[in-house]
């Protein structure tokens, strides 16, 4: 696994939030800044903020009150955004937009498992090909439960990816 980026700090950390907040004004995106610059959005927002960024307009909402944000977060999860498109278009991590969420009770009930569900029933999924996170997905366990589910019940897990793509066009 390669290094992340360099951590940011003093002059370099100014510098970049300067031209961050240059590109911003000009037009660009958070989601937009953070592909270009290689950093999170949440890293992004912090350094607009930093340097000290206004824009209340969604999605960016710069510059107002955590109560503010959380007023328009709820009012536009109520209008049916996800909590991923949420975070995904303002920058904002998903467990502080869920936290908001909250302060303002519109935040979704946790997850409920299929009570029906076996274990068995997700090794005879997993052996029929499904990953662990479409296992996950369709049933409304986490990923880790699925995977820890898996290993005690002792299958071998597969490796990532999808071997059927990484082995296609091989001669037999």
């Amino acid at each position: 696994m390669s290094p992340g980026p360099t951590p940011l700090r003093g002059e370099r950390r100014a510098r970049l939030a300067r031209e961050l907040a240059g590109a911003f004004g000009a037009g660009e995106t958070i989601p937009g800044l953070a592909a270009t610059t290689g950093r999170s959005p949440g890293l992004v927002r912090r350094l607009l903020e930093e340097a000290n960024v206004v824009a209340p307009a969604w999605p960016a909402c710069l510059g107002i009150s955590q109560q503010r944000l959380a007023e328009v977060l709820a009012e536009r999860y109520r209008r049916g955004a996800s909590m991923q498109a949420l975070s995904e278009e303002s920058g904002i991590d998903r467990r502080v937009v869920r936290r908001l969420l909250e302060q303002q009770d519109a935040a979704p009930a946790p997850r409920q498992a299929s009570s029906a569900l076996r274990p068995t029933d997700l090794v005879e999924l997993y052996d029929g090909g499904r990953s662990l996170r479409q296992l996950a997905e369709q049933t409304g366990l986490s990923y880790a439960k699925v995977r820890d589910t898996l290993l005690a019940a002792g299958i071998t897990l597969r490796s990532r990816g999808n071997p059927a793509a990484r082995h296609a066009g091989r001669d037999s």
